[in-house]
């Protein structure tokens, strides 16, 4: 016998697949809406510390929890048999949909990807679960289940009303050894002006910057340069200067474009300490800090400080290397 109301969840996968996969391609194509009317928001973004970027506060849901956690619930609640691997059908519509207008690169979806694969699948069995529990011990009240399609917006909006606190800035150090004295590296630094040629790491060339030249020099407060990278630019401005030891900038981006630094970070300041070593060698340490933009920093932070000091000691090595003339050694510490 059936329960009164039981009729209103399908029993057969068909009945509920033709409208599911209409709403997961809809939540796709919101993802990518939001994410075009913010202009520049990266699908990461869960908090921002800038002021004038709160708006990337819900893309960033969306994007990432909302979206797989609302299609989970849905594939729970509405297939009776395997809920979890019909999620994550649901959750590679919505990303198929939603890829073309994100228009971001590689990293960016292998980074995203993972969360889908763990959210959705998880959602869907806990949803079914509740949805069988609710069958056995209320079933004249077939409505309640559905209250947890609530739940990734309820979720979302927690998050919007009372952000956590923003991230600790995050400092890279990375280190090299030139066979040059101090005052001949603090000389190229004062008149750099390279064209990257050592061929950069492959995980550099999937999507993350790509370092190609640096324009302009100089070593004295005022004095600036551009790192112009695949898809954007860096603008370092020297705002410290101790001959020949120490070089202070602080950073900026300019024309940034798909999986730039700004939509991971906020960029802070870089520093350059050279270090006399025996030998006429010189220890060249470079410094850079920047605050966080994407949440949970569990997930996201050491990702972001590996890849981070890929571009880093790319950029160190390469400068040391092309700097210098071939018969000298740069080594590494």
């Amino acid at each position: 016998m059936t329960a009164k109301g039981e009729d209103s969840i399908p029993k057969s996968p068909d009945q509920a697949g033709r409208w599911l996969w209409l709403v997961a391609a809809g939540v796709g194509g919101l993802v990518g809406i939001f994410h075009l009317l913010g202009r520049r928001p990266h699908v990461v973004y869960l908090l921002t510390t800038d002021p004038s970027s709160s708006r990337l506060t819900a893309v960033g849901q969306l994007g990432l929890y909302a979206a797989p956690l609302f299609l989970g619930v849905l594939a729970g609640l509405f297939f009776r048999t395997r809920p979890a691997v019909r999620a994550l059908m649901l959750s590679a519509v919505c990303l198929a949909i939603a890829a073309p207008m994100l228009g971001e690169g590689l990293v960016c979806f292998i980074l995203i990807v993972p969360l889908h694969l763990v959210i959705a699948p998880l959602s869907a069995r806990a949803a079914h679960q509740f949805a069988a529990s609710r069958r056995r011990h209320l079933p004249g009240a077939p409505g309640i289940q559905l209250l947890l399609l609530l739940v990734p917006f309820g979720a979302a909006l927690s998050n919007r009303l009372s952000p956590p606190e923003p991230a600790e800035p995050v400092t890279m150090v990375d280190t090299v050894v030139a066979n040059a004295p101090r005052e001949a590296v603090w000389r190229s630094i004062d008149r750099l002006q390279l064209r990257f040629t050592l061929p950069a790491p492959w995980l550099l060339r999937l999507g993350l910057p790509v370092p190609l030249e640096i324009q302009g020099g100089g070593a004295y407060l005022g004095a600036e340069r551009r790192v112009l990278f695949s898809n954007g630019t860096v603008v370092a401005k020297v705002v410290g200067a101790e001959a020949p030891q120490r070089l202070d900038l602080v950073l900026s981006v300019e024309h940034p474009g798909r999986e730039f630094f700004d939509h991971w970070s906020i960029l802070g300041t870089s520093r350059f300490d050279l270090e006399e070593l025996p030998g006429g060698r010189t220890r060249i340490t470079h410094a850079t800090t920047y605050r966080p933009l994407s949440f949970p920093r569990w997930y996201f932070g050491p990702v972001e400080r590996y890849l981070g000091r890929k571009v880093q000691r790319y950029m160190l090595e390469a400068y040391a290397r092309q700097t210098f003339s071939a018969d000298e050694r740069v080594s590494q510490l």
